[in-house]
């Protein structure tokens, strides 16, 4: 992906004869120029489609095949300029980046670089949504609400979508059959299991149900229910097996509980409890253990964060996060042994409850939390 730093000066010589004989070159570079700053500032150009030629303006010579004039595709393919072309060809190197979709969109953040690329924007993101980014580096969101013409005994459904990133869009999957929000996605056996949550439907009721959908059948169907109802409450994956914690009960109140899903077995197994009762929290894995950081308690925000041992079945306090937050997210690099973190800084409400455009770190050799710098603090500014 080709970039430039607006705030350093570009310098350009050219020959004097090309002055004077190529203004119209010299026009096209400064174009060229724009569209890069342009597109490093998230701002693509509108490409338009070429019309085809009438058959009123078409000549005898014109596509002429075995004597007869072929027709052309009224529809050819948006092409962005060379300049901004991205596509994967040999040579180029792969490298981890952090994907954040929004409704607004999708940015990816290089940390190695401290730079965000602006990925997509899309109007079929719904606002409330679950995100899930499998072993195999593809990326899935379900949630919202859809009409579903097809079902007609049932035609309320959620958005089912994978990211493309050849065509920097998002497919429309197979709809999620039963809607509902505050639940937790999970990936094993290729499959995608939707976990917990609460009905989209009248009396919004706490939910035990998980739905599978195969990735190869392309198909939805019902796996075996929790041991409870649950909802806000976080999944996690690892070695094909699924991981539910905490959330709350149909009561409201807030769960320690931990379970853990075999595919391979169909069965559900619980584990240790947390220490602290919580919902609403973020939740990763590395090296072995899974880590939880802030989210909701019965009494408020908290900051406590909390690792659980997977051999052992135990968990163990974590150096607290530096602020109380809610609805966090944990995305982690294998390389870099390190979180960065979004949320809430209050609790939601019915009117505004703006999230916290700020990034922490954490290195897990040394359990410390740190801030960076001021400017990378401003990249969730892509999804504002």
């Amino acid at each position: 992906m080709l970039k430039t730093d607006a705030k350093k000066s570009v310098s350009i010589v050219i020959p004097l004869q090309e002055l004077l004989g190529g203004a119209s070159m010299y026009s096209q570079l400064l174009k060229k120029l724009q569209v890069v700053k342009d597109a490093s500032e998230g701002k693509f150009m509108v490409v338009k489609k070429k019309k085809a030629k009438k058959s009123s303006e078409t000549t005898a010579g014109d596509n002429a095949v075995n004597g007869e004039v072929a027709e052309e595709d009224d529809n050819e393919e948006d092409v962005l300029p060379g300049i901004l072309n991205d596509t994967m060809r040999f040579g180029m190197f792969l490298q981890d980046l952090i994907f954040m979709v929004s409704s607004a969109g999708a940015v990816a953040y290089d940390p190695s670089a401290n730079e965000c690329y602006f990925a997509s924007i899309s109007a079929q993101i719904p606002k409330n949504h679950v995100s899930l980014g499998t072993k195999e580096n593809q990326i899935f969101i379900a949630g919202g609400l859809y009409y579903n013409e097809d079902n007609k005994e049932d035609p309320m459904s959620s958005y089912f979508l994978q990211y493309d990133h050849l065509d920097s869009d998002w497919l429309g999957m197979p709809p999620l059959p039963s809607p509902r929000c505050l639940f937790g996605l999970g990936d094993a056996e290729n499959s995608i299991f939707v976990v917990g949550g609460k009905e989209l439907k009248e009396g919004e009721q706490t939910l035990d149900s998980v739905m599978c959908y195969d990735r190869l059948s392309f198909k939805w169907g019902e796996s075996d229910p929790l041991p409870y109802a649950v909802y806000g409450h976080a999944v996690v994956s690892d070695k094909d097996l699924i991981y539910v914690i905490g959330g709350k009960r149909s009561d409201k109140k807030c769960l320690n509980k931990m379970c853990v899903y075999n595919p391979k077995k169909f069965e559900w197994k619980e584990l240790a409890p947390m220490k602290t009762a919580r919902s609403l929290f973020g939740a990763t894995v590395h090296n072995g253990k899974i880590y939880v950081a802030t989210g909701v308690t019965d009494s408020g925000l908290t900051d406590s964060v909390e690792a659980y041992d997977i051999a052992a079945n135990k968990w163990e306090p974590f150096t607290e996060f530096p602020q109380e937050r809610s609805s966090v997210s944990l995305p982690h690099q294998e390389t870099m042994c390190s979180f960065r973190c979004t949320g809430f800084p209050q609790l939601a409400n019915a009117t505004r409850c703006p999230p916290l455009s700020c990034m922490v770190v954490s290195t897990l050799t040394t359990h410390q939390w740190s801030a960076e710098e001021e400017e990378e603090m401003k990249i969730l500014g892509y999804l504002s």
